[in-house]
């Protein structure tokens, strides 16, 4: 056996004893990576991401010694493989490799086991792993772990844990890094261990972690930091799901300004990520783990080693290339698009798909980010390196003068004279509510214990040469500086003060290396706190009164199911709703709107190609523009009011000639703006505007003017114009299919649904409304609101994600954006403008930008936004149900005053708009659903019974209030 990654190169006069290409397989990421190894009669095995030229060995990818090592030959997860094993410190690690074939790999394995051999038997010295696996000389040295009272866990990893401890000399708090040597070893990680000691030592900055000590004992390393005790910004954004452009600007700024200042030292960070980044309790960034930073790297310089967290990692890492400070800035525009996104840029469990998405795809962005939020992310995440923002000589200057950080005093906050957005409100030195409680609810005791002596720190003569020269005091080598003196002062003056006021928690001792309980011998197990529900306690993991809500939800409705159906039997008939609509509906007006409808798309598109002939002028233009799609308004309608057609036919019927108004209006629109630009270049004798011969998919006014286009804009799913949309590359059969049984299975389970569901209640609805007894009525709607809310949800889910993405995956339409986070709107504003993309779209570009360019208030065009919102949904019920109400008309117009009380609810409880949002759907649907059935139900249905019939029709056998 033998330490891997002994961290050697070959001396000059070792001979080369085979070479040739590997595929290597990652330890912690696991994918194969293309490596040049050369092994050394040494025993020396160096990868190369190319052949190293003349004989150059520096700066190696890879740096094992095989020298007494076992050997393994396997054909799993790939053929010709095989396996290194070597015992590192205690533990037995493996590398593993894969050969081009069969005689490749043996080549290799015999070529490994000779060097080997050779090795252990001309060499009568102790054995490498023996003088590794020697006690270290326990000499005490100044500090140590019996230095610190340790209290509690902040967090565990796979190298080992952070501690909070108090330092018994000068009862100052810090945060101890503790970690296992043996796995630090195993896991390859001892340059990265040493880097960030090394880095720790040398920064100073107000935005980085740090070091006050850093000591080893015989089997552990140990940094000692400050501590930040507001807890990973990861923990904050899980709480808080998005934080707003103010909060991200002031924590990327202080990011920014930290990676500046590494930069500046020629410091490449490459681990940016939310759990890296903690606050400190004024609220302020602390920057922490230093172990992937690679020193010496200035601009223009370049590293390779392929390391980061795989969700963070930059395009030029994926790709194998050699990269520069970049990363940094990729990094930073990942951390910063989760703060204001509330997800990753690029998310996929599988790590190849994962990687796959960050070198191909875009990045997409939420519709409420500003422009600047936007122009920065865009910039940030910059696939190339070198257009990327940050990526020139001017480092992080170019991204300080960005628009999105304009109000950021950039001295002020290195001073830390601004005021942070978010302080951690914490209730003594020692709460860790910040931190989660899975981690400081352990124990602090060492598991397994210390096995090479006791907690002191070793001397560092003779030690194993990984971990020479460790140790860091933060102080001058004279510990009782007047400084240091005052420290211990102020510290001691704060301790008397919390013992006074009692918010000193009492200390439930810890335990030292023989392990008995220093404090007391009674082994105290109490300590002073509050009980988890009380208001002074700052927990906020409830995730198991969530689990309890939705099993209740589900049994309760499971309940009112079982109920309908004792009452009702079974009322599902779709065979009976089938052979009714063709009994009884008049299909014929219906066909003949539908065949009508093609002249009004044919008016619109010769009336386009007159005008750019100047057959006809703007004037005329839009006067038979204005025509054609008022008649398209009224044309259905008038046929509807004349016929006895049924009113869900007739409301899908109107849907499409709505749309139909919509999409001919921005035609109209949008070529009306082609058509200036065109004139007023000819006019100028500009020829640019002609159509690009060498791209036959990009289209320019006029090529746009045909027949064909036009047709695919009425079947795209968008209500906008453009000359150019997104397109797919191909059809993915696979969702296709999957969207196409949606769009063919939902709609019957909505029919199910109302009859089983719906129609009792609408039916035993009527007698309460009839008689305006208004407790009956009221619970009528609140038994209405669930089943409607579910259907309604149903049928969101139905047109916007399965039919409209069926359509666009048909029409390989790029854009799919049908919809946002309506779900999560705080204010109704924002649930209007999210849960309808195309309809919202529409409004803005055809609607309101128009107003305001005519000069109107922000107020006015928003109303009048609105009150076209509102006539379209009455259009859409009341002449299919031939009935004149108002209900919806008003119903939409009350959204305004609910947006005015929605929107002054404080940020700080925001959750109250988002339940007045929900509130406004579950509750405000049902009541308007009731008034137009019932006057829907008096009008048509009871008046043409007789008295008798009429009385029993409006209830249902067995219904309580029958």
């Amino acid at each position: 056996l033998t330490v891997l990654s002994a961290g050697m190169r070959p001396p000059v006069d070792s001979k080369i004893v085979h070479e040739g290409w590997l595929m290597k397989r990652g330890e912690h990421i696991k994918n194969w990576r293309s490596r040049y190894f050369i092994l050394f009669d040494d025993g020396t095995l160096l990868g190369f991401r190319q052949r190293p030229e003349n004989g150059s060995y520096n700066d190696p990818l890879n740096d094992f010694t095989v020298k007494d090592c076992q050997l393994m030959k396997v054909d799993r997860p790939r053929p010709n493989t095989f396996i290194v094993r070597g015992l590192q410190w205690t533990t037995v690690i493996e590398r593993t490799f894969n050969a081009l074939s069969p005689e490749d790999r043996e080549n290799w394995v015999n070529a490994i086991e000779s060097v080997s051999q050779s090795l252990k038997h001309e060499s009568g010295l102790p054995t490498q792993l023996e003088q590794r696996m020697k006690i270290a000389d326990p000499s005490p040295r100044k500090v140590s772990l019996d230095d610190f009272i340790l209290l509690k866990v902040l967090g565990k990893g796979t190298f080992g844990r952070v501690i909070l401890a108090r330092e018994k000399q000068t009862d100052q708090l810090f945060a101890i890094k503790i970690l296992k040597k043996e796995v630090i070893i195993a896991k390859d990680e001892v340059a990265h261990t040493l880097t960030e000691n090394r880095v720790l030592q040398k920064t100073k900055h107000p935005f980085l972690t740090s070091l006050k000590y850093s000591f080893q004992t015989s089997d552990r390393l140990c940094f000692v930091m400050e501590y930040a005790c507001g807890g990973e910004l990861f923990f904050h954004l899980q709480r808080e799901k998005i934080f707003t452009e103010e909060r991200t600007r002031f924590y990327g700024a202080e990011i920014v300004s930290a990676l500046a200042y590494l930069h500046e030292n020629n410091i490449v960070y490459r681990d940016i990520k939310l759990e890296n980044l903690l606050l400190d309790r004024e609220g302020h960034i602390k920057i922490a783990d230093f172990g992937l930073c690679k020193e010496d790297i200035s601009f223009g310089e370049k590293t390779k080693t392929f390391c980061g967290t795989p969700e963070y990692l930059a395009p030029e890492v994926l790709e194998d290339n050699d990269y520069g400070r970049g990363v940094d800035w990729w990094g930073t525009g990942v951390v910063m698009y989760e703060m204001m996104c509330g997800r990753l840029p690029f998310y996929n469990k599988d790590h190849e798909k994962l990687f796959e998405m960050i070198l191909t795809e875009t990045v997409k962005f939420p519709g409420k980010l500003s422009q600047e939020a936007k122009s920065l992310l865009s910039g940030l995440l910059m696939k190339d390196p070198n257009r990327r923002l940050g990526g020139g000589p001017e480092d992080a200057q170019e991204i300080m003068a960005h628009p999105f950080f304009e109000p950021i005093d950039w001295q002020a906050l290195y001073e830390k004279r601004l005021v942070p957005p978010f302080r951690p409100e914490v209730q003594s030195d020692t709460d860790t509510s910040y931190f989660d409680q899975e981690f400081t609810r352990e124990s602090v005791d060492f598991t397994p214990p210390a096995q090479f002596g006791t907690l002191s720190s070793i001397s560092e003569i003779d030690e194993q040469p990984y971990f020479t020269q460790f140790s860091f005091h933060g102080n001058s080598a004279q510990r009782q500086s007047f400084h240091q003196f005052d420290d211990i002062m102020d510290a001691k003056i704060r301790k008397v003060q919390n013992m006074s006021d009692g918010s000193k928690k009492v200390d439930a001792g810890t335990k030292t290396s023989n392990g008995r309980w220093n404090s007391s011998p009674d082994r105290p197990c109490h300590i002073a706190e509050d009980s988890l529900l009380c208001s002074s306690n700052t927990l906020t993991n409830y995730r198991g009164f969530f689990t309890f809500s939705m099993i209740l939800l589900v049994l309760s409705n499971l309940r009112v199911a079982l109920e309908n159906f004792i009452k009702y039997g079974l009322l599902i008939n779709h065979k009976k709703i089938l052979l009714d609509y063709v009994a009884h509906v008049n299909t014929f007006p219906v066909i003949l709107v539908l065949l009508v409808s093609h002249l009004f798309i044919w008016t619109a598109f010769i009336t386009e190609k007159l005008s750019l002939k100047n057959i006809l002028s703007n004037r005329m233009v839009f006067m038979i523009t204005f025509v054609n799609t008022s008649t398209i308004l009224f044309f259905p309608a008038i046929i509807i009011l004349a016929s006895d057609i049924n009113p869900l036919v007739a409301s899908l019927c109107l849907m499409c000639y709505a749309i139909l108004y919509l999409k001919l209006i921005s035609y109209a629109h949008v070529n009306y703006w082609c058509r200036c630009d065109y004139f007023l270049k000819a006019k100028g004798g500009v020829t640019d505007f002609a159509p690009n011969a060498n791209s036959s998919s990009h289209k320019s006014y006029p090529a746009n003017l045909t027949i064909f286009n036009l047709y695919y804009f009425i079947l795209a799913p968008t209500l906008c114009y453009e000359l150019n949309y997104p397109r797919t590359k191909k059809i993915r059969k696979t969702f296709l299919l999957k969207r196409f049984l949606e769009v063919l299975f939902l709609p019957q389970v909505v029919f199910a649904l109302c009859q089983q569901w719906i129609y009792p209640l609408m039916m035993n609805a009527v007698e309460p409304l009839k008689m305006m007894d208004y407790s009956r009525m009221l619970e009528r709607m609140l038994k209405l609101a669930v089943p409607n809310i579910i259907i309604w949800l149903i049928n969101f889910y139905f047109l916007f994600h399965s039919f409209l993405n069926f359509l666009g995956e048909l029409l390989y339409f790029g854009d799919r954006g049908f919809y946002r986070d309506w779900w999560n709107a705080e204010t109704s504003q924002y649930f209007w403008k999210s849960w309808n993309i195309p309809v919202h779209r529409w409004c803005v570009r055809h609607l309101y930008i128009p107003l305001l360019s005519r000069g109107y208030s922000k107020s006015f065009s928003n109303l009048l936004v609105f009150i076209v919102s509102a006539f379209f949904h009455e259009y859409l019920i009341s002449i299919p149900m031939h009935i004149f109400r108002i209900w919806m008309f008003a119903g939409m117009l009350a959204q305004i005053p609910l947006n005015v009380l929605t929107t002054a609810v404080p940020k700080s409880h925001r959750i109250w708009g988002n339940f007045l949002v929900w509130l406004s759907i579950i509750l405000g649907q049902p009541l308007i659903i009731l008034m137009y059935f019932h006057d829907w139900y008096v009008d048509h249905q009871i008046s043409r019974m007789t008295p008798a019939s009429a009385k029993s029709a409006t209830c249902v056998p067995n219904e309580p209030f029958c």
